[in-house]
């Protein structure tokens, strides 16, 4: 089974050495492709992400228009480079960024909360920072615990929550909007599969 990412991120990915584990990457699959550090001092770890109702995140490949490349807590298995990404500490800030990949072999893009959309579209999640461009705020998040499970908070403030009563390809969008009392739609587990240092 993989290790589940406890509130001490800063501590494993830094200095945890975690096996890889063939279940949950697919076998044989090549190595993934490391993301570019924001700060010399920054370390990674490769993840893949449960949101409490027990789907993966992944990052919607080939989504098109407003679904290209969204969050959602809609997998039931890991079948891809699209379940897993890079949680990184960012020891500049004291927080934390995700990068996601397409496949195997593509550049990373770094994780950025929609904070300048409106409606329905504020705050989702979405792969599509080039990762050469300074990280800024909407790329940041804190990681806390709730009632035992991983939370994210966006820089600016509010936690990401997976939309669960959304329907059609909008259920599960990752989103920054919850700004009051916690619930089940903000609590993850995060699985790490390796790190960088």
């Amino acid at each position: 089974m993989p290790v589940q990412f406890l509130p001490q991120v800063r501590q494993r990915c830094a200095e945890q050495a975690v096996e890889h584990n063939s279940t949950t990457v697919p076998a044989g699959a090549p190595a993934p492709n490391y993301p570019r550090l924001a700060d010399s001092r920054d370390s990674c770890a490769y993840v893949s992400i449960r949101a409490r109702s027990g789907r993966w995140l992944a990052d919607e490949v080939g989504g098109g228009g407003a679904l290209e490349g969204r969050l959602r807590a809609r997998s039931g298995s890991i079948d891809g480079p699209w379940e897993m990404m890079w949680l990184c500490w960012n020891a500049g800030t004291g927080t934390y960024y995700l990068a996601a990949q397409r496949n195997y072999h593509d550049t990373l893009l770094n994780v950025a909360a929609e904070m300048g959309s409106s409606g329905s579209e504020q705050g989702v999640l979405r792969a599509r920072t080039d990762p050469s461009m300074p990280i800024n705020t909407w790329e940041l998040f804190h990681i806390g615990s709730h009632d035992g499970w991983t939370t994210f908070r966006q820089w600016e403030g509010p936690y990401v929550a997976s939309e669960e009563d959304w329907t059609g390809s909008d259920q599960f969008t990752l989103r920054a909007r919850t700004t009051a009392a916690l619930g089940t739609w903000e609590q993850f587990a995060v699985y790490i599969v390796g790190r960088r240092t």
